[in-house]
């Protein structure tokens, strides 16, 4: 059973994760490493594995796909109550620690906010 898979879209129509995947910051095999992870998630949903991490305190809305690499990427997205998951943002590690990453954790569950408010 498939998932419906959606990109959040920012007031302004600005696509977050579409704008990672277009960046010259990933490489060509990260790029379709993120796909390809996309791709699964749509199949499986939340049944998905390990790679596909639910956040916890603060952030237990989000989950996020990780995908080591040169650059540690993570796609931050949620799953709603009509089986849709919602791509809310992408990021690249890098080497910063978990503390170091709540910037984008917050940015992330802004976008989740604006889903449920604006699209639910």
């Amino acid at each position: 059973m498939t998932w419906e898979l959606v990109y959040y879209a920012t007031p302004d129509r600005s696509v977050p994760v579409h704008d990672y995947l277009q960046s010259a910051e990933l490489t060509e095999v990260e790029r379709g490493n993120v796909k390809a992870r996309i791709e699964f998630l749509k199949e499986k949903g939340p049944l998905a594995g390990r790679a596909y991490k639910q956040l916890t305190g603060q952030f237990s809305d989000l989950s996020e796909i990780t995908i080591m690499g040169q650059h540690n990427v993570r796609i931050f997205y949620f799953i709603d109550e009509r089986r849709r998951v919602v791509l809310l943002d992408g990021v690249s590690k890098g080497g910063r620690r978990d503390h170091r990453m709540r910037p984008y954790y917050r940015r992330a569950l802004k976008y989740h906010d604006d889903w449920v408010e604006r699209c639910v």
